[in-house]
């Protein structure tokens, strides 16, 4: 068990499946044991906010979305500096949105390089974090973009938005590959680990959803 003592809405899990890392709502980032479910440190962020957490490939950086005063931002830590309990976490960089949108959810690009961005207008966004800038923004949907996955392999992104489409993009470009229109807000949507299987291939997708409560 983990007492997180916060509203939680995202965790993730290192490779290893040995440390578990959580968005505590009006904390930030909270690093438990898995094993023992203790409390090994917080890294916090400002705003009362936090949404989203995402380890990177290799598990050594670990990126935090929140919101603070209107805005939303996304800052990436190192795990190791983290788990070491350095007094001033500095973060390795920060992105912060524009006064059009808010950030919804975040993965990780290949390499390490690059983050895509889903947004409350509609937008996807490409950050290329070498350069330190926004490389492409595209109109995707017409409602708030609620879910955004990624293929381990970086070869396909699927997206899923309040106006009752699922999209799968090309993760670079993010033209529209195919859509599915599921008729109400889609709040999940992911393809299937079998696309790359040698013996049971399967290009299907999943997504479900609903009116909000």
């Amino acid at each position: 068990m983990f007492n997180i003592k916060e509203a939680c809405r995202s965790i993730d899990i290192t490779k290893n499946s040995k440390y578990m890392i959580a968005a505590a709502t009006t904390v930030g980032l909270q690093f438990y044991d898995v094993t023992s479910g203790r409390r090994l440190c917080e890294v916090q962020v400002p705003g009362v906010n936090s949404k989203m957490v995402a380890l990177n490939y290799g598990d050594t950086q670990v990126m935090c979305l929140y919101d603070n005063e209107k805005r939303s931002y996304i800052r990436s830590y190192r795990v190791e500096d983290c788990l070491a309990g350095n007094s001033a976490k500095e973060p390795q960089f920060e992105i912060q949105s524009s006064s059009d949108y808010l950030f919804t959810g975040a993965v990780w690009g290949p390499k390490n390089e690059s983050i895509i961005i889903s947004t409350n207008s509609g937008k996807v966004i490409y950050y290329d974090i070498l350069s330190n800038k926004i490389i492409n923004e595209v109109q995707v949907h017409k409602g708030e973009i609620v879910t955004i996955t990624l293929t381990y392999d970086y070869t396909m992104l699927m997206t899923g938005s309040k106006d009752g489409y699922a999209k799968l993009l090309h993760p670079e470009t993010f033209k529209t590959i195919r859509e599915f229109h599921y008729g109400k807000p889609v709040r999940t949507a992911s393809i299937s680990p079998l696309f790359d299987s040698d013996v049971h291939q399967k290009f299907h997708m999943i997504m479900g959803g609903g009116q909000d409560a």
